[in-house]
Formats: C-alpha cells, sequence, structure tokens
C-alpha cells in the first residue's frame, strides 16, 4: 500500500512570524501605559509605583526589607519602605540601586518599565527576548532561502541546466 506524502505548507502563510509582528508595532500601535509621566513629578510616580506593588504583595513589608537585603547586602528596614512610598517625606527617595531586587522580590517590574519608559524605551524580558531572537533567526532564513532559490533561478537560466 502506498504511504500519503503530508503536505507541508512551506509558504507560512498560517503560521504567525514573532519578528514580523515586533516589526509591526510602532509607537502609535502600542497602548502606552498610564504612567502619568507628563503631569506628575518622577519622584511621586516612583513613590506610587513602590507603594502599589508592595499593596499587591502576599506578605508584609519587613517580609519585603529582608528578602532585598539578602539580596542587596545591604540592610533594609521597613520603616525605609514606608519612608519611600510616604508622601510626607519628600527627601526620602527609592535609592537606585536597590530596583533590581524589589523588582525580583515582588515580581513587580512596572518601576523598571516606568523608568525605560521615561528615556523613551520599552522594557523587553529575558524570556521574550529568547522568542525576540527566534523570531529574527526565522526572518533570517527566509531572506537567505529567498536569496537561494534567486540564485538557482540566474543560474538555470544562464547555464540551463539545474544546480
Amino acid at each position: 500500500m502506498a504511504r500519503k506524502s503530508k503536505r507541508i505548507d512551506k509558504t507560512g502563510a498560517g503560521m504567525a512570524n514573532l519578528f514580523e509582528m515586533v516589526e509591526e508595532v510602532t509607537i502609535a500601535k502600542v497602548d502606552q501605559p498610564n504612567y502619568q509621566l507628563n503631569t506628575k513629578p518622577m519622584s511621586q510616580r516612583v513613590r506610587e509605583v513602590v507603594s502599589e506593588a508592595l499593596k499587591r504583595m502576599d506578605c508584609k513589608r519587613w517580609e519585603v526589607a529582608g528578602r532585598m537585603s539578602e539580596l542587596c547586602g545591604v540592610e533594609i528596614t521597613e520603616s525605609m519602605l514606608n519612608a519611600w512610598t510616604a508622601e510626607s517625606k519628600e527627601n526620602h527617595r527609592f535609592p537606585l540601586e536597590l530596583v533590581p531586587a524589589f523588582c525580583q522580590v515582588t515580581g513587580d517590574y512596572t518601576l523598571i518599565e516606568m523608568t525605560a519608559f521615561a528615556c523613551g524605551c520599552m522594557v523587553v524580558q529575558s524570556k521574550d527576548a529568547f522568542l525576540l531572537r527566534m523570531g529574527q533567526i526565522s526572518q533570517m532564513k527566509r531572506a537567505l532561502s529567498q536569496q537561494e532559490g534567486e540564485l538557482r533561478r540566474r543560474y538555470e537560466k544562464l547555464y540551463g541546466g539545474k544546480l
């Protein structure tokens, strides 16, 4: 009994290409986050973002401070977190060197995203960076395949035989 050959869609028409999707994204198409950077001072937004992230945590602030201390090797206390989030303590600002530990402990990357957005950038998490790179490789493969096909056609046209 003859085996049926499987039909393979070589056009890729039914598959979405991540790189093409990312390439199509423009600032106008992206839902711009409501960081209110134009209407509020950055220091106030930092306070709000840190406070909101702490409110969403299932643990107490002293636990967050303890975990951050372990990651940074610097003592961070609950009262320090409270001072950094209190509107009445204008001279107490969240230190930049603690942002990575804070984001790791809380699992909230809004602080980094907001800072990047203020600089005109966007944050891509590590796992998404792998997907983006795979999309780039896929795009390069497609371009090389097209170049190879064009060279084969030229060869056949010039020399009359298949390569």
